[in-house]
This record gives C-alpha cells, sequence and structure tokens, in this order.
C-alpha cells in the first residue's frame, strides 16, 4: 500500500508536467497566429478565440514548473556544491547547447556573433534564467525552509503575496513614480522588492503544499477568487490581460496553486495499470526537453509557406508530438544530459 501511494504521488507530478509543458507550447503558438496577422493575413473568430485562450492559460504553466521544483528540492542532499554541480549542470549545458542551435539555425553567417550575443536574451529560454537563479537560492534556505513550522512559512508566503499584488496589476498608475536619479528611471519602485523574492515564491508554495495537508475547499476558494480577480480588473477597472496574470501576480499564484492542489488530490483516486504509468512517466521525463526543442519546430513551420494560417491548436499538437519525438531520440544517446538535461 506504502509503494502503491507513493507511486500515485509521482504520477500526479508527472502529469502535471505534461499538462504544464502541453500549455508552454499552446501559450508559444500565438506567436504563429501573430505573424500571419503581422503578414496580411486574416484570422478567422475561432482561431480569435484559439489564439486568446492559448494566451491565458498558457500562463499558467511557468509557475506549476516552479511549484513543481519546490515541491522536490528540500532538503539539500550531498552538500552545496554537490547539489549545484547535479542541478546547474543540467540547465546551464542545455542553455548553451540550445543558444548555439539556435543561432546557428536562424542567423546570417556573417552575423552569427551578434546573433549569438543577442541569443542570450532568447525570450523561449528565459525561464532557464530564472531556473538558476532559484536553484542558487535552494540550498541558502534549506535548513531554514525545512524546519519551518507551517505558520512561519505562511508568513512568508503571505510576504510575498502582498507584493504580488503591486506589481503592476491594482496600483500601477498610483504608484508610478517618474523620477530620473542618476541617469535612471524610477517607475513604482516596490517592483525592486518583486524582482528579488520573484519566482522563488511558487518554490515555497511547493514546499508548504508538500509539508503541509491544505483546507478541503481550499482549492475552489484560490480557483474563484483568482478568476473573479481577473475578470474584475479586465471588465471592470480595463488592466491589460498580460498584466492581470502575469507570472508573478496574484491571480495567477491562486490559479495554479489551485490546479496543483487539486490535481493532487485527483491522482490520488485514480487508478492506472503499470503500462499507462510508466508510458506516463516516460513522456513526464521528457518535459524538459519539450520545452528546449519546440521553438525549433515552430519557427521551421512558420517557414514552409501556408503554415503560419494554420489554427493554433493543430499546430501546438504538431509541434508538441515532433518535439516529444526527437527529445526521446535524444534521451537514447550518451549525451542527452548536455542537450536536454
Amino acid at each position: 500500500m506504502q509503494n502503491q501511494m507513493k507511486r500515485k504521488k509521482e504520477l500526479f507530478i508527472e502529469c502535471l508536467r505534461i499538462f504544464a509543458c502541453i500549455l508552454v507550447v499552446l501559450y508559444h503558438s500565438r506567436y504563429q497566429v501573430y505573424s500571419y496577422l503581422i503578414g496580411g493575413g486574416n484570422c478567422g473568430h475561432f482561431d480569435n478565440y484559439c489564439l486568446n485562450a492559448c494566451f491565458v492559460v498558457g500562463r499558467f504553466a511557468v509557475p506549476l514548473f516552479f511549484i513543481i521544483s519546490g515541491y522536490f528540492s528540500f532538503p539539500v542532499k550531498g552538500g552545496l556544491f554537490t547539489f549545484l554541480k547535479k542541478r546547474l549542470m543540467r540547465i546551464i549545458c542545455p542553455l548553451i547547447v540550445w543558444l548555439v542551435v539556435y543561432t546557428l539555425c536562424f542567423s546570417c553567417p556573417n552575423s552569427m556573433v551578434y546573433d549569438f550575443v543577442h541569443a542570450i536574451q532568447a525570450p523561449q529560454l528565459w525561464y532557464l534564467y530564472a531556473l538558476i537563479g532559484v536553484t542558487l537560492l535552494i540550498p541558502l534556505t534549506s535548513e531554514f525552509v525545512c524546519n519551518a513550522t507551517k505558520n512561519e512559512l505562511r508568513f512568508y508566503i503571505l510576504i510575498w503575496c502582498l507584493t504580488l499584488i503591486f506589481n503592476g496589476n491594482f496600483f500601477d498608475g498610483f504608484l508610478t513614480i517618474e523620477t530620473n536619479h542618476n541617469g535612471m528611471l524610477f517607475t513604482n519602485p516596490i517592483t525592486a522588492l518583486i524582482n528579488f523574492y520573484g519566482y522563488f515564491g511558487y518554490i515555497l508554495v511547493g514546499v508548504y503544499l508538500k509539508r503541509f495537508e491544505v483546507g478541503k475547499y481550499l482549492p475552489l476558494v484560490l480557483m474563484c477568487i483568482g478568476c473573479g480577480l481577473a475578470i474584475f480588473l479586465l471588465a471592470l477597472v480595463n488592466i491589460p490581460i498580460d498584466k492581470i496574470i502575469a507570472y508573478c501576480s496574484i491571480s495567477n499564484l491562486f490559479i495554479s496553486s489551485s490546479i496543483f492542489i487539486l490535481a493532487k488530490r485527483l491522482f490520488e483516486k485514480v487508478q492506472i495499470n503499470d503500462a499507462a504509468y510508466k508510458y506516463v512517466c516516460k513522456l513526464g521525463g521528457l518535459t524538459f526537453g519539450i520545452y528546449l526543442t519546440h521553438w525549433l519546430f515552430f519557427k521551421c513551420l512558420y517557414l514552409i509557406s501556408g503554415t503560419e494560417s494554420w489554427n493554433c491548436l493543430f499546430t501546438s499538437f504538431i509541434v508538441f508530438v515532433i518535439s516529444a519525438i526527437t527529445t526521446y531520440m535524444i534521451s537514447l544517446t550518451p549525451v542527452k544530459k548536455y542537450i536536454i538535461g
């Protein structure tokens, strides 16, 4: 019974990884449609609905990935440098490899050096930079996090929630301060605290949800508040949707946390045979590689005449499948850890 319970907990994490990875692909598919519109294309109503839906649901992927990281990152074992060597090598090596790949695939020979420097800011790989920063903080906070009481973790999560309120959503115009000091322009200086605390708050949420039980109706309450707040800010306050459900926003925190809790509870009751469990875990293990490769295939599809007008759902499905197959093939090679982590 104990092994079965352990297996089910791993299953819910793998399913969440797959779900979050699908959301990332859906989110990036909207660039395909944008490129088509900029080129003078005309999307139908259904495509527009799909575009908006992909933009919204895709925003919950990154918080889910960070919560999952927090769920498994503590306690730190093997010492500081052993931990960092193991974790950072799985991030930095693939980051360098894919920066080179994207530069070689989409650069002109006479501007390759410039393009590589520019590629370091590659928007599709920004998550890896954030993950490096979070990973560096994990061993520093491990002792406190592992020994903190329920109320102590709640306190730090609450402080983080308060910073999210000021993240350009509620009081953007009220708090904006446009002053030039020593050549720097400051707008809403509270964001300096957010930039430091940032995504590590999701790590604390993951630890909390692993160590402590939450109320029966908490996920429903969080989902209702998160969605209700987003609708209110969008419809009545006229705040742009990208700010309302930004990665570090209170609405996104509530909704992504509720998804995590609901998934955990659901898969505690789901029965699955060994064969299905094996395939789910295998696909879950490919998600990091799918994240690294999928942008390449979006670019390749865009270069094929006519595919930029495909519906974003269909394009996402094609890209996800191709990326999964490619990642699986790479995973069979001896250099897989340097390419897909």
